[in-house]
């Protein structure tokens, strides 16, 4: 029996790291395919011309056969060293495979199949994590032999897009779990809730009203600049009476590090109905050098996803105000110049004019760049015959076919480039 088990595990395996790019990495996942779950501390590191194999001691076990106190050896999984790993507090999934080794559940993607204790911003990530996972296993015990079968289904199916199908009820109770989970700020338990109610096929779509609610009253106590923030602005993003008051929006903007949050949080602005209002607000932190240089990008940011020509004047006071400043900030330049991207329009022209002339953009080739760009996007007979006029001037070849993506002819091509930082 256990070697059908651990055969059905080496299957499982290639089934479950076919498909590279799918969300089935989160707690809930892992809590119904993994055979073994320890929280220990990896203790020793074997050199091997396939990578660093590591021992894990576990202290606690929480799922299989590896009793307190055992120490496993992991089978590696990448060629670089694990050397980070040794003497760290880490919850791992795994499984023993029939010849009597140890693998990480989602080889070769093994970073999805353990939890440190850094993984967390919460001071408690850890045992909250470890709370997720016993609390998951409860609610599957009754349910074991159907869940089985229906891995086994997925195995069939060699696919990942097989998520199952269960009763409503059992569905409901997950759902139930991992909106609680889901309030636990700063775990990764928080973040991989998140993940399955907006990715996973079980629930993707189907909250209901009042469980929208729920995930909205917790956004704005997420963690900033983490994913499970994120994850939450999509799962509310078409439930308009979820959405977090306007004050409590410009709130979450001020504290936001994360680009893919301020984005998801443009969602929200997009959708209320006093565009004025909005565009005022976030328009004046934009200009406004007394906020922090990462207030000030979130803001440039809205004002990019906005898209509205009457948020441009509030870019062009923020390009001004830089380009006037001693402490001139690039990555606050940077995200102006999407803005002006973003929006093409006339009144543009001017302020990227006195980019072109400022010894800021002379001297940087990626900001001359990046301003050429939002120039061209303008698409007016005056502002291509400018760009045909340095086309034809370049005194480089690299300039010459620069400006040549930059002309009427490729209107397409100039819309698609990208431009890297170059420091």
């Amino acid at each position: 029996m256990q070697k059908l088990g651990a055969t059905v595990a080496v299957t499982m395996l290639m089934a479950l790291t076919a498909g590279t790019l799918h969300a089935n990495f989160t707690i809930f996942d892992l809590s119904k395919d993994a055979l073994i779950i320890s929280r220990g501390e990896f203790t020793g590191l074997q050199r091997t011309t396939m990578g660093d194999k590591l021992t894990l001691r576990c202290d606690e076990p929480i799922r299989g056969n590896v009793a307190q106190g055992q120490s496993v050896q992991l089978e590696a999984f990448e060629y670089a060293p694990s050397d980070e790993a040794l003497g760290r507090e880490v919850i791992v999934f795994y499984f023993q495979a029939a010849d009597g080794k140890y693998f990480y559940m989602n080889h070769p993607f093994t970073w999805r199949s353990y939890i440190f204790e850094t993984d967390d911003v919460a001071t408690d990530g850890l045992d909250r994590n470890e709370q997720a996972i016993r609390a998951f296993l409860a609610i599957n015990a009754p349910h074991a032999e159907k869940i089985n079968a229906e891995l086994g289904k997925r195995l069939e199916k060699e696919t990942h897009a097989y998520a199952g199908e269960y009763e409503p009820a059992l569905i409901n109770e997950w759902k139930a779990e991992l909106l609680k989970q889901a309030s636990w700020a700063g775990t990764r338990a928080a973040k991989d809730a998140a993940k399955a109610l907006c990715e996973s096929e079980l629930f993707k779509g189907n909250l209901t009203e009042p469980e929208l609610m729920v995930i909205g009253s917790l956004v704005p106590s997420s963690a900033p600049g983490q994913l499970e923030r994120a994850y939450m602005l999509e799962l509310i993003r078409n439930q308009n009476n979820a959405h977090p008051a306007f004050p409590v929006q410009v709130a979450m903007l001020r504290e936001e590090t994360s680009q893919a949050c301020v984005g998801k949080l443009s969602n929200l602005m997009v959708a209320i109905e006093d565009r004025q209002m909005v565009l005022e607000t976030v328009g004046t932190i934009a200009g406004n050098r007394e906020e922090a240089p990462q207030v000030r990008i979130n803001a440039l940011q809205i004002l990019q996803a906005l898209e509205d020509t009457d948020g441009l004047p509030y870019v062009h006071t923020a390009i001004q105000g830089e380009l006037a400043a001693e402490d001139f900030n690039k990555d606050v330049m940077r995200r102006a110049l999407s803005a002006l991207r973003s929006t093409p329009d006339a009144s543009n022209v001017p302020v990227l004019n006195l980019c072109f002339g400022h010894e800021r953009f002379i001297g940087s080739w990626e900001l001359q760049q990046r301003a050429w760009v939002a120039y061209a996007m303008v698409d007016t007979k005056e502002t291509n015959d400018v760009l045909f006029s340095k086309f034809m001037q370049a005194d480089t070849e690299g300039k010459r076919f620069w400006f040549k993506k930059l002309l009427p002819a490729n209107k397409i091509i100039r819309k698609l480039i990208i431009i890297h930082p170059e420091d």
